[in-house]
């Protein structure tokens, strides 16, 4: 008879995985928004610069 079914150490494997991922992961999505705020400053700086006369 057989069980169909994740073993205990196949379970583990798996959150290991899944946090590795996350851990490599996590510093780049947490980076973007001040990325996006540089970004967002860079082009009023730019637009305000060639507003000038």
């Amino acid at each position: 008879m057989k069980s169909s079914g994740f073993t205990l150490i196949e379970l583990v494997v798996v959150i290991v995985l899944l946090g590795i991922l996350s851990v490599v992961a996590a510093p780049k999505f947490l980076n973007s928004q001040s990325d996006a705020r540089i970004a967002a400053l860079d082009g009023l700086l730019h637009s305000s610069i060639r507003q000038i006369p």
